[in-house]
């Protein structure tokens, strides 16, 4: 109904207090660590426990040499930890639930080959039956990603959680991002072909990285992938069939991020460049189309060259700022783009092969890793740690004992939220959806629901009446209507079947909400074609004209004539009760795939009037 007011219903205050729990949790566990630390540090870092460690230390002999660290690796794998976590954080926005297939993974799938949709769909149609359920799963998965990342530093443990990323990141390619290059304007500036290819890359060098694998030792095992993910980005940008060469398509683009919500001087930039887009499009473009591909020629002609890394991250800042808009400001960012984690694979080139900590060419003790005195210790799982100064020993079991503790509590609630959306999926679907959809059921002052004396398709004089004593479930349809009137009764059907024996004592009404077919034959046909007359507690009313226009004008009902057939009319259920009293309405937009979730929301306000 036009002009109504709608509120948030409760499944926003679910996904707000579970956030609020997530926070309440981090600093319970931010305690526990504190306390567990003070402990450890009281006891490890005592002289004879470290005397003790070094002595067991010198006692062992290791192959000369070895590198158990390196600043790349650490680069990586924090970096990349903490966007993983962040990440997460950002899917717990609240037009997350209801905007990420609409806004986010539809548009990503734009120009996809059907069979790459249909591989999709399940996904999709997964997050549109139970999206809060999936949503907080979601944002579980990639914090534990990032903690295990960050706190977990070997171990089966690590390994389960860096697969786990690689996993991760191939289904928000496939579901989230669209496969990164078929939709419309995918190129360098939209951060094609895909943000999330980079996490997953870096889970799985890091993978190889402690593995061993010889390759993962050579720089270009970075540099490579990167130049590859420039230079596809530039060729995107580059192909004649984008919008890119258009002087509407660029600045059209640059315009709209420049207007949205951040600070001033991220839009200054951003706008500065439309203004050069819309100015000279072809320019605008070119340069974008040449910087991803020179930088990532430089990278692939010689990784070691610090002015090549340098140059790719200009030309990776460059986009990120002014193509991606730091991808972070729009209500249903799920992401950085690909613009950071580009920046940090680059910055860990630069410190590629330098030691944090090393073996003494010898293997008979400590050395010295850069300009630090390191020494080798027990780490409490039957291996050694080299540790950069002997006050650090403590680190060495409080890292791998905290860390796991962390980790296995965020697993925990993962596996828990897991187990909810498992379950939730052999239920009824979830109203969540339609109750975003909509914005929900809006409560009524108490008042009798406007009278009215129509004609059943059988030709029977049916009133509220007539129907006292039952709750009542009213809808307008338009009998002539083949898309949105059919979904809308079958909703009704569906949400009447949910309520089980109790539903036939609800009084299903439609009136007829179309001016020019207004006998009982267009409304009896509508219900025999939809397989609706057969229902025993289904009627849809028709009348005069001056009928029906009376009770549109009293239920606030806006009906617009069309040249031919089918007509405009507000959509919205009434709910009222077995008094006569209206108690609620609900608005619907007639979106097909959230038709169950409409069904869901229906039963539980209709559960209450019975």
């Amino acid at each position: 109904m036009p002009g109504m007011g709608i509120q948030s219903g409760s499944d926003y205050g679910l996904l707000s207090n579970s956030l609020y729990s997530i926070l309440l949790l981090t600093v319970f566990a931010g305690v526990a660590i504190a306390v567990v630390s003070m402990l450890i540090k009281s006891f490890f870092g005592t002289p004879q426990f470290l005397e003790t460690a070094v002595k067991w230390a010198e006692g062992r002999k290791w192959s000369a040499g070895t590198v158990l660290h390196t600043k790349s690796e650490s680069r990586i794998q924090i970096g990349f930890g903490v966007i993983w976590i962040i990440d997460g954080l950002f899917q717990l926005r609240p037009d997350m639930p209801g905007g990420f297939v609409s806004q986010v993974a539809t548009p990503a799938l734009q120009g996809a080959p059907r069979l790459l949709i249909d591989v999709t769909n399940p996904i999709l149609n997964l997050w549109l039956y139970h999206p809060v359920k999936v949503d907080l799963t979601s944002a579980w998965i990639q914090i534990v990603i990032g903690l295990g990342m960050i706190l977990i530093r070997r171990g089966v443990s690590r390994r389960l959680i860096l697969w786990l990323g690689v996993g991760w990141s191939l289904i928000v390619f496939l579901a989230g991002e669209g496969f990164g290059v078929f939709y419309p304007g995918a190129s360098f500036l939209t951060g094609a072909p895909g943000a999330v290819l980079l996490y997953g890359f870096a889970s799985f060098y890091l993978l190889q990285f402690e593995s061993k694998r010889p390759w993962t030792r050579s720089r270009r095992a970075i540099a490579v992938p990167v130049a590859i993910f420039f230079a596809v980005g530039g060729i995107l940008q580059a192909l004649p069939g984008s919008q890119n060469w258009n002087r509407t398509g660029l600045t059209t683009m640059l315009t709209g991020m420049a207007a949205s919500n951040q600070p001033s001087v991220f839009a200054k930039v951003v706008s500065a460049y439309a203004n050069l887009a819309s100015s000279n499009h072809v320019l605008a473009n070119a340069i974008f189309v040449l910087l991803p591909l020179g930088a990532a020629l430089c990278l692939l002609i010689n990784a070691k060259s610090k002015k090549a890394i340098y140059l790719a991250i200009a030309v990776a800042l460059a986009g990120w700022w002014i193509g991606n808009d730091f991808g972070i400001y729009s209500s249903t960012a799920t992401d950085f783009n690909s613009g950071l984690p580009t920046i940090i694979l680059l910055s860990a080139l630069l410190g590629f092969g330098q030691p944090r900590v090393s073996q003494s060419e010898d293997g008979s003790g400590p050395t010295e890793a850069g300009s630090s005195e390191t020494i080798v210790a027990p780490n409490g799982r039957g291996s050694l740690t080299l540790l950069e100064r002997p006050t650090d020993v403590m680190v060495v079991t409080k890292l791998p004992l905290l860390g796991f503790g962390v980790v296995s509590f965020a697993a925990g609630a993962l596996f828990v939220s897991a187990l909810i959306s498992l379950v939730a999926m052999f239920g009824p679907v979830s109203g969540s959806m339609a109750l975003v959809d909509s914005s929900g059921f809006v409560p009524i002052p108490p008042k009798l629901a406007p009278a009215f004396n129509l004609v059943s398709t059988t030709g029977r004089s049916v009133s509220l009446e007539t129907l006292r004593g039952r709750p009542v479930l009213l809808t307008f349809l338009d009998p002539e209507c083949y898309d949105t009137c059919p979904l809308m009764a079958q909703e009704m059907v569906k949400a009447d079947e949910l309520l089980g024996p109790k539903g036939k004592n609800v009084a299903l009404v439609a009136v007829d909400a179309n001016p020019f077919f207004t006998s009982t034959a267009d409304t009896s046909a509508f219900s025999q074609s939809h397989g609706l007359s057969q229902i025993k507690n289904w009627y849809y009313l028709t009348g005069s004209r001056a009928q029906l226009a009376k009770v549109w004008s009293d239920y606030g009902i806006q009906v617009v004539p069309q040249r031919l057939g089918m007509v405009v009319h507000t959509q919205v259920y009434y709910f009222i009760n077995s008094a006569g009293v209206e108690v609620g309405a609900l608005q619907d937009t007639g979106n097909s795939q959230i038709s169950g979730s409409y069904s869901t929301l229906i039963e539980s306000h209709l559960k209450p009037l019975l």
